[in-house]
């Protein structure tokens, strides 16, 4: 559909260029085949200086009033003197191929006089037919061209610009060169199989711009899906490492706007190509095919040099890249052998390794660019140093914050206090640490959510890391719970550890213990710990350990509950001994004595 679109709109183009091209013959042919009978200013063109005063009489140049002082530069403030002694010319044009300009002035007339009566003295000799030769002999005066033995004009040494280098024979043979190319267009244009012939060979051309134009969509988009497919294969990998990247669908609108770009490039070069290909087609509008054809070699060639220029810099860049890539390959070999644990190095353990490998590759990397941006193309031009300095700008109004993660993030990994894996509580979040990176911390919690955490704000608050010494005896929790001091202490020691035992997750070596935390004025505050087989299970651990204990309480006739007095009781509230020991509660055995209840 698109392709098609783009067709529909190229073809009328393409057309309409055509149809103005031809259009531009006609008024040239009946140009050239306009008869005009030369006029004074026309032998004026050709004779001497010395003839023309001998031949015409001299007519009194009109008396002007002398401007008043100052006058030139009111009118025109700093550039009277300029405009004064700025060199005028007059381009003498045939079939709209310009053939020479004169700058000089002969007996008052004008350069632009003298061009144009040239001009019509050439259209005349056209329109009796005469095509050429062109020949050209030298007077004292300067050089007089001749076509067909008719003397036309003359070139005089004030017509030669000295100041680019101009010479006499130069200019003679140059201007011979373009008279001569001009009448050989003029009959061209008088030939109507000629014209033809040009006509289709434009139509063909013309077919062409437009089979191209829809034949490049195909590679376009073919290119586009491998490019999408490998920024995905790349980007994937970038993410999963906690680096803060582009998403996919962000980096396939930027890789399709880019493209659609190159698309758009690459069919303007083929319209240029083909315009300028049209224009060189037909007599008239050949100088404008040339001009054209002319301004594109012309940057095609300064992009040429500018390449060749640039090849030793490139060279010196690709063996840095390819140095820095193979140093690269070291570091990493030897950071994955230190992960691995077979070479160990003091002050790198192998939780830190990912970090270090981070942070060296971008030194290095930066290290790399430093040392090959004085031998990047256009490094020296201004539009280098003003990216540069934007680049500084923007790196220095973001750098306190994104510096601050950082550091941050740098700070977490190498103190070790949070790995992946370990469950944690950060605050009020609690959950089990998926990713530290270099901005944030991501933690997975029991309801399956996941929260990041930055890292500034990590370090600023309170972490409990729950697993970092389980491998040893385990993680200690408990809970806690307040009886009244009338409920012997030793029952409620041992209710308390019968509901740890019978709660799964708790280890039974070390076995569960329970502490007096409190003696309060009303009740006894009692806490229960064990040892978690593996933390991630707390909450439901806990869950469990409460339900157990409201259980064993229960089933001893025991309430839970922490009574509160306004006033003095009527009887003493203790425990009398006899009381000790109710069940579940274990008599301790004396020294020699067996476990009695």
């Amino acid at each position: 559909m698109h392709a098609r679109i783009v067709l529909t709109r190229l073809l009328p183009v393409c057309a309409l260029v055509s149809l103005l091209v031809v259009a531009a013959v006609v008024p040239a042919a009946s140009a050239a085949d306009s008869t005009r009978v030369a006029s004074a200013p026309e032998a004026l063109a050709v004779a001497a200086p010395e003839s023309l005063a001998a031949a015409a009489p001299p007519v009194p140049a009109p008396v002007l009033p002398a401007p008043p002082p100052g006058f030139l530069d009111r009118v025109f403030p700093g550039g009277g003197q300029a405009a004064a002694s700025a060199p005028e010319y007059g381009e003498l044009t045939v079939a709209n191929r310009p053939i020479i300009r004169f700058r000089s002035p002969v007996m008052g007339y004008s350069p632009r006089l003298r061009a144009e009566a040239v001009g019509e003295q050439i259209q005349g000799l056209l329109a009796r037919g005469v095509f050429g030769p062109v020949t050209t002999r030298a007077t004292p005066e300067g050089v007089v061209f001749e076509i067909g033995g008719t003397p036309v004009f003359r070139i005089l040494s004030g017509d030669v610009d000295a100041s680019v280098g101009e010479t006499m024979e130069g200019l003679r043979t140059a201007t011979v060169a373009n008279l001569e190319m001009a009448l050989t267009e003029v009959r061209e244009a008088r030939s109507l199989p000629r014209l033809l012939r040009a006509v289709g060979r434009a139509a063909l051309a013309t077919i062409l711009f437009a089979a191209l134009a829809f034949v490049i969509r195909r590679p376009i988009l073919w290119l586009g899906k491998r490019l999408e497919a490998f920024a995905a294969s790349r980007v994937r990998p970038i993410k999963a490492s906690g680096l803060p990247v582009p998403g996919l669908d962000q980096i396939a609108m930027l890789i399709r706007w880019l493209l659609f770009v190159v698309k758009w490039v690459v069919v303007l070069i083929l319209a240029y190509t083909w315009l300028t290909y049209v224009l060189h087609q037909f007599p008239y509008t050949r100088p404008w095919g040339e001009v054209l054809g002319a301004r594109l070699i012309a940057i095609i060639g300064r992009v040429l040099r500018a390449v060749v220029a640039a090849l030793p810099g490139l060279f010196l860049v690709t063996v840095i890249i390819i140095a820095t890539r193979w140093v690269q390959g070291v570091l990493s070999n030897f950071f994955d052998s230190v992960a691995r644990g077979t070479t160990r190095v003091a002050g790198m353990h192998p939780d830190t390794v990912p970090a270090t490998r981070r942070i060296t590759s971008v030194l290095l990397w930066l290290f790399a660019i430093a040392l090959s941006y004085p031998y990047l193309p256009g490094s020296s031009s201004a539009a280098f140093q003003g990216v540069s300095v934007i680049a500084g700008l923007m790196l220095s109004l973001g750098s306190s914050t994104f510096v601050g993660q950082v550091l941050s993030g740098f700070m977490i990994i190498y103190s070790r206090s949070v790995r992946v894996g370990d469950y944690v509580r950060m605050g009020e979040v609690e959950g089990v640490v998926i990713a530290v990176g270099l901005f944030a911390t991501k933690i997975r919690t029991n309801r399956r959510e996941e929260v990041a955490i930055p890292n500034t704000v990590v370090l600023g608050q309170e972490t409990k890391n729950y697993s970092l010494f389980a491998g040893e005896d385990g993680v200690i929790t408990g809970t806690s719970v307040t009886i009244g001091y009338g409920t012997p202490w030793r029952q409620v020691h041992a209710m308390l550890l019968e509901a740890a035992g019978r709660t799964p997750g708790f280890r039974k070596t070390p076995p569960p213990y329970v502490l007096q935390t409190a003696l309060t004025d009303f009740y006894v505050e009692y806490t229960v710990n064990g040892f978690l087989e593996q933390p991630e299970t707390r909450i439901r651990t806990l869950a469990a350990l409460h339900a157990n204990i409201q259980d064993a309480f229960n089933e001893h006739g025991v309430q839970i509950l922490s009574p509160h007095y306004e006033s003095d009781p009527p009887a003493p509230v203790f425990v009398p001994k006899d009381r000790w020991y109710e069940s579940p509660a274990v008599r301790e055995p004396a020294a020699g004595e067996g476990p009695t209840t």
